[in-house]
């Protein structure tokens, strides 16, 4: 079977249907929780599934954060400190972990 979509027949999806069928479309993604802090030492804990490869010599890896059009405490956090883990989810918490997703105030721990 071969579907074809324009972008308009895309925009016309609704809004979390849209969302869904998006990020399926690459495929399987590992999701991952990135901890960071900033100066202050206030945590902050988000899931992203945009985790990649890049190389081993030097060591690399990248993720993907979206546009800073509202607050993005990962990215202020790791721009103001450099430090940042990487920590992988386990189906015994995944739930918890989705919640991270959520947009709580920079004062609030996702932790």
């Amino acid at each position: 079977m071969n579907l074809e979509f324009t972008y308009d027949d895309i925009m016309r999806l609704e809004q979390r249907y849209r969302a869904m069928f998006i990020n399926s479309i690459g495929g399987f993604k590992s999701v991952v929780l990135i901890g960071s802090k900033n100066k202050a030492g206030q945590t902050n804990l988000a899931i992203f599934n945009s985790l990649f490869h890049v190389g081993a010599n030097p060591p690399l890896v990248g993720f993907i954060i979206r546009p800073d059009s509202v607050e993005r405490h990962t990215l202020r956090n790791i721009l103001e400190t450099g430090v940042f883990t990487i920590n992988h989810i386990h189906e015994s918490f995944f739930i918890q972990a989705h919640q991270t997703s959520a947009r709580y105030p920079k004062e609030i721990s996702e932790f």
